[in-house]
């Protein structure tokens, strides 16, 4: 899901393969009129979406409805703002730890990229308990 044609016309051309055999699915729309699908996802991975505006937690709480028990979400971003700094990017990944904690995920953790301008950080956590079939 994403809302920039451009970005699904890439991804189509990256996952040709993969959406012929059915294992990729794109759509180019927001989160707020994201289609409902058949299945909840293992995993969820989202790339500079968190950071824009202030409805961080209602994003999250959107994200997680997409995500079976134990799922994996993992949300990544890296600052473009001009004279952004590594210390912005890791304060602003531990608010974002925190968010899914108070949110009731588990195994959160910070993963760092050492990049230019600033580091990409991505913050990963479970939701709810960890079924026994992902311990």
């Amino acid at each position: 899901i994403d809302h920039s044609e451009q970005m699904v016309r890439t991804a189509r051309k990256r996952n040709a393969a993969a959406i012929r055999s059915g294992l990729v699915e794109l759509h180019c729309t927001s989160f707020a009129h994201a289609p409902v699908f058949s299945e909840p996802f293992d995993k969820l991975l989202t790339v500079n979406t968190l950071q824009f505006g202030d409805e961080s937690e209602q994003r999250v709480r959107e994200l997680s409805r997409y995500l079976r028990p134990g799922g994996l979400l993992a949300t990544t971003f890296q600052s473009r703002r001009p004279g952004a700094t590594e210390e912005e990017s890791r304060s602003s990944a531990e608010e974002r730890a925190d968010l899914l904690r108070r949110l009731g995920f588990t195994d959160v953790r910070i993963e760092v990229l050492p990049l230019a301008p600033v580091c990409a950080v991505c913050v990963l956590g479970r939701t709810g308990p960890v079924p026994a079939e992902y311990t």
